[in-house]
């Protein structure tokens, strides 16, 4: 009896041999195609790699994926063809489990985080307006009337409508790049290579979106010139006429009245965040501890202390030094190596997280 993870590595094989030949696909990409989530994908193609059956790049930045992206070898292009006459279905036949067609009507997806949700709420109302986009064509999962149908399996409906989607808004903000599940949903839209579009949050500068987003020409939101580009850009998208702007104008001022609200009789704006204002993933948490109690270590150092492989530890270090909480300290010909500052103990002390 074939075991979770055979079925696993079965399916990222079948999707490696739907790629052209010699072509790399990316984690994201395999997220979507297989419908498997990352941790499930690194382990199943772990095992393939160990078994001759696929090749993979490794490379720093690709959390939650421990790799860039991978390819089928001629070994697990057999396997796969093996396998499928085994079961009685010709190598093209889709494997189950594998989401090939969606009955979705989602037109527009708009990915933010929960703290963002009054900005979206005001875009929304903007985008139906403007584009006249019925309600059960925009996805906005934290706003009443564009959530998920209940009883949805949330993970595998919200992975197939960002793909599926014909425009992808991203509203990013310096709230919404610690969102495990916006990251995601960017990730896996920018993996399928299709429109997406960033918008910025007030306040939020350019530099957040690192990465392979960070090539990405964002819109903000605070520019009433931005905002009406991003509707004639959707309007091509969705191959929909856009009204004059006298008909929206009143959604285009609400927008901008958001943006210029006063906070304490000060223009809004941003700030950086205290260590009281966010909160670390776990992960970095743990990599944080490491560091002040064995002081300088390197990024193999890390990754053994905490169990996480090498490419999540960097990952997590470079969020730390991001926040300021850890400094790289580096040396001609040998690795480099981290330590936690006083910011990074503050941190800790703050969380309760020092013994």
């Amino acid at each position: 009896m074939s075991t979770e993870i055979d079925r696993d590595g079965t399916l990222i094989l079948k999707a490696l041999a739907a790629a052209p030949r010699n072509e790399y696909v990316e984690g994201a990409k395999l997220a979507i195609d297989t419908g498997l989530d990352p941790d499930r994908i690194n382990d199943a193609l772990a095992l393939l790699v160990d078994a001759g059956h696929a090749e993979c790049n490794q490379v720093f930045g690709t959390a939650p994926f421990d790799f860039g992206d991978a390819t089928i070898t001629s070994s697990g292009r057999r396997e796969f063809q093996r396998s499928s006459q085994a079961r009685g279905a010709p190598a093209s036949a889709p494997a189950q489990g594998i989401v090939t067609s969606s009955t979705s009507t989602i037109r527009l997806f708009i990915s933010h985080c929960s703290e963002d949700v009054e900005l979206a709420a005001h875009l929304v109302a903007l985008f139906r307006v403007a584009l006249n986009l019925p309600s059960a064509a925009i996805r906005c999962s934290s706003l009443d009337g564009y959530r998920l149908p209940g009883g949805a399996n949330t993970d595998e409906q919200l992975r197939r409508e960002v793909h599926d989607a014909e425009a992808f808004v991203g509203v990013v903000s310096t709230s919404s790049v610690r969102s495990l599940y916006v990251l995601f949903e960017l990730g896996a839209r920018w993996g399928a290579r299709r429109h997406m579009i960033p918008v910025l949050a007030p306040g939020t500068a350019t530099s957040v979106l690192g990465g392979p987003l960070a090539g990405l020409n964002a819109l903000s939101a605070g520019s009433v010139g931005q905002l009406h580009q991003l509707l004639s850009e959707l309007a091509d998208t969705l191959s929909l006429n856009l009204e004059s702007p006298a008909g929206y104008h009143d959604q285009l001022e609400a927008v901008a009245e958001l943006i210029a609200r006063p906070n304490d009789s000060q223009p809004a704006q941003a700030k950086p965040l205290s260590n009281e204002e966010f909160n670390l993933p776990k992960e970095a948490e743990g990599i944080l501890k490491a560091l002040v109690e064995g002081d300088e270590l390197t990024v193999d150092d890390v990754a053994t202390e905490v169990r996480l492989s090498k490419q999540k530890a960097q990952y997590f270090l470079d969020l730390l030094k991001e926040r300021e909480l850890a400094e790289e300290l580096m040396y001609s010909g040998a690795p480099s190596e981290f330590v936690a500052n006083s910011k990074g103990r503050k941190y800790l002390y703050d969380h309760n997280l020092l013994e």
